[in-house]
């Protein structure tokens, strides 16, 4: 069992000084240079007027020992998904300071190597209740939401997946394709590996290349999400990581079953999907065995039933209190105490009076032959214009094919035909963009305002 998260620093304390706490560019980190880096955040913020700070890095162990210094100093860490400015905009409402790598103007703080100051972190453990984080949702289907997190929520969280997967980590070293900066890679890629003395990578891995590389260096455990599991290149070298890699998570949408299992056999371990969210935390998890292995396990201290809507509701320690949740998704049960999802409930949109589930518009594009990826979403009026869908599409080779005979109008009267026959005349997209990959953010996600940004390209 790890230890708990309100004692983390008293465990970190409690390990060899030269036991290693990660890696950095190939070079190792040790538990007493870990302790040093949470001392001298911790002094920094002690004396640090106000309770609430915006905390960006790419470093994943300096960001550890920031989190850790900050909330022994009893700040509130916000975690802002980037650092554009829309973001340090919004941040800057909310916070009374900026650590890390925030642009300059907002005065980012960062302690010195060789603060003088550092005493080291309070022997105290932490009180479950402190207000830990905010952190933010992807902002798949709109603007980003701030969610705020006890203490005891991540706490319990990362003991439920010590006990579910621990066994299966082992103590292999810890890599990621994510970013910690949300609620996923915060959990997998620093949380539970600080509190399971499991070393962490600083960096994230981006390319394809470097993954391979990395995965057959030393046993490692691979935290990712499907944009980067999603067709890997098999002309890439993958024995070494089949050899090496001892388990592999996937999360933050869902993960097609060829691609799972394509994985599992390139790797040897078909990936763990975890399903959940900002709001959340972890719900349920899988492991498929076989196309159609569709079904989703909860995690043992979660308890879901269906609302009157078909709704998936959970309540579990994740959550900030004792209450049932709605979510947006759907769900049907799926033997003694498992469920399968259905779609997202919020995926419906009333346009002229007429109700359309944009996944169902999706489907059709997909089924049309002429997609391999597909996104559509509701355009607010503009300049007395009505709302209508506009449609992001990944072209197939036979997308391609009419695209290059006929070009973009030429696709966008196939598929308005290949809709009109399973829709309603207002469901057709009027707005179409072809793009060779959906954008995706650092968590592998493709949000609101990265399709928006698309539109506004004219």
């Amino acid at each position: 069992m790890v230890d708990p998260l309100p004692h983390l620093a008293a465990a970190l304390a409690a390990r060899p000084a030269a036991g290693v706490v990660g890696w950095r560019a190939g070079i190792a980190v040790s538990n007493a240079d870990f302790l040093a880096r949470a001392g001298a955040w911790h002094a920094l913020l002690r004396a640090a007027p106000g309770s609430h700070f915006a905390l960006y890095l790419d470093d994943s162990i300096e960001f550890g020992a920031a989190l850790l210094g900050a909330w022994h100093a009893g700040k509130t860490i916000w975690l802002g998904a980037d650092t554009l400015d829309a973001t340090c905009v919004a941040l800057h409402a909310s916070v009374d300071g900026f650590l890390g790598q925030y642009p300059a103007a907002y005065a980012p703080q960062y302690p010195a190597a060789d603060d003088a100051a550092v005493t080291g972190l309070p022997p105290a453990a932490l009180h479950p209740d402190l207000a830990a984080l905010v952190v933010f949702t992807s902002g798949s289907t709109g603007a980003p939401q701030a969610i705020p997190k006890k203490l005891s929520q991540m706490a319990s969280e990362v003991a439920t997946l010590d006990v579910l997967f621990g066994a299966m980590a082992g103590n292999a070293a810890v890599l990621a394709t994510v970013s910690h900066q949300h609620i996923y890679g915060l959990l997998f890629k620093v949380l539970w590996p600080l509190a399971a003395g499991r070393p962490l990578h600083a960096g994230r891995l981006v390319f394809h290349e470097e993954l391979a590389c990395a995965l057959a260096a030393a046993p490692c455990v691979l935290v990712s999400s499907p944009a980067h599991l999603t067709r890997l290149p098999e002309h890439l070298d993958w024995r070494g990581a089949a050899h090496s890699v001892r388990a592999v998570f996937s999360s933050g949408g869902p993960l097609a079953a060829d691609a799972a299992l394509a994985a599992g056999a390139l790797w040897g371990t078909v990936p763990v999907e975890v399903y959940g969210s900002s709001e959340t935390g972890g719900v349920a998890w899988r492991r498929r065995a076989h196309r159609g292995d569709d079904g989703w396990q909860p995690f043992p201290t979660v308890h879901w039933r269906l609302g009157a809507d078909g709704a998936l509701e959970v309540r579990s320690p994740h959550l900030p209190d004792d209450d049932w949740l709605a979510l947006a998704d759907r769900a049907a049960p799926s033997g003694d105490r498992n469920f399968v999802l259905l779609g997202r409930a919020d995926r419906i949109v009333k346009l002229e009076e007429k109700r359309i589930s944009l996944t169902a518009v999706e489907e059709r594009l997909r089924a049309s032959g002429l997609a391999r990826a597909a996104r559509v979403m509701l355009v607010d009026a503009v300049a007395g214009q009505r709302q209508r869908l506009a449609a992001f599409v990944v072209p197939s080779a036979a997308g391609h094919a009419v695209l290059a005979a006929g070009g973009k109008l030429a696709l966008d009267r196939r598929l308005r035909a290949a809709l009109a026959p399973a829709l309603d005349p207002v469901a057709l997209p009027r707005r179409w963009r072809y793009v060779d990959r959906m954008p995706v953010d650092a968590q592998g996600k493709t949000t609101h305002a990265a399709l928006q940004a698309l539109l506004e390209r004219d």
